[in-house]
């Protein structure tokens, strides 16, 4: 066999290896998108937090018919509070971080939307994760922040077996740090006249959470439960 005829095997070898190597990295790449498609909700959720998000506006869930005890009223669960709308909060009274701050920004939702919560539109409620809260020490906490307690409901599961079920519709995670105080996510939840999660928004965006509420509300499909 001649030089050059060697010469051209070996290239087109060469180049097969290249077009293999060229190929199965391919594959790899298109796999590994497709897996992380599929794991990340169409690349749209890369964390437990954004996942819950995307979730919440694409496949609304509806949440626990289940009972919790209110410092201003009866026992009721949420399918019986009057609002179309519910804006939620998970808190812990005894909280120095994220509790604080929840309930500054609380009072100041419930300054601006005063008008939407007066026609009984809108309703805030925070709810305690912390089977340790009485119903006083929620009226307490509200108390540090607003002297009105209108539209601004503070509550409680009934029984400290009730919370998990709770916090999984939520999608909301506590975890307890050994010292008797708790690390957790936190979030203003939508939930609408179905009482389904149907939004969450970051507690620190105001103006996003007025917006997205006016915007709730006045949709077609809002109604009294």
């Amino acid at each position: 066999m001649s030089t050059a005829a060697t010469d051209t095997e070996a290239a087109a070898r060469a180049a097969a290896s290249v077009w293999r190597t060229t190929l199965a990295t391919l594959l790899v790449i298109i796999g590994g998108s497709a897996a992380l498609w599929l794991s990340t909700d169409g690349l749209q959720a890369f964390t437990l937090e954004s996942a819950r998000r995307f979730d919440a506006l694409h496949d609304p869930q509806p949440l626990p018919a289940r009972v919790l005890q209110w410092a201003d009223h009866p026992p009721q669960t949420l399918q019986q509070r009057h609002a179309p709308l519910l804006l939620v909060d998970f808190i812990y009274t005894r909280c120095t971080t994220y509790c604080s701050a929840m309930g500054a920004v609380y009072a100041q939702l419930q300054r601006a939307l005063a008008e939407e919560i007066a026609h009984g539109q809108i309703e805030l409620l925070s709810i305690s994760f912390d089977p340790a809260d009485t119903l006083q020490d929620l009226s307490d906490y509200r108390a540090r922040f607003s002297r009105n307690p209108q539209g601004w409901g503070v509550g409680k599961p009934m029984h400290a077996n009730e919370l998990a079920p709770w916090l999984r519709a939520f999608g909301v995670v506590v975890i307890a740090d050994g010292r008797g105080e708790f690390v957790h996510n936190a979030a203003i939840h939508f939930v609408d006249a179905q009482r389904r999660l149907i939004a969450i928004e970051d507690f620190d965006n105001i103006a996003a959470v007025i917006d997205r509420a006016r915007q709730i509300i006045t949709a077609p499909a809002a109604r009294v439960p």
